[in-house]
């Protein structure tokens, strides 16, 4: 499945997307995103970034960044 999600990169990014939310199962998917948000807030923190002051994360685990986190990330 990861190969046929990674060659719909190349050719339309709405079927990507469509794939991620209906084929990965929700445990797997939580679990990915759990994994993301930590990886990024190492990221962040090795940038220099303060946590609880440019970005954050919150009672339902969305990251929230500052402008300054935001200019980082881009």
């Amino acid at each position: 499945m990861i190969v046929s999600i990674e060659r719909l990169l190349w050719l339309d990014w709405d079927s990507v997307v469509w794939a991620i939310a209906h084929l990965i199962p929700a445990d797997i998917m939580t679990q990915i995103q759990s994994n993301l948000r930590f990886n990024l807030y190492q990221r962040l923190i090795h940038k220099g970034l303060i946590p609880g002051v440019d970005f954050s994360i919150d009672g339902n685990g969305n990251l929230r960044l500052n402008a300054k986190a935001q200019k980082s990330v881009a």
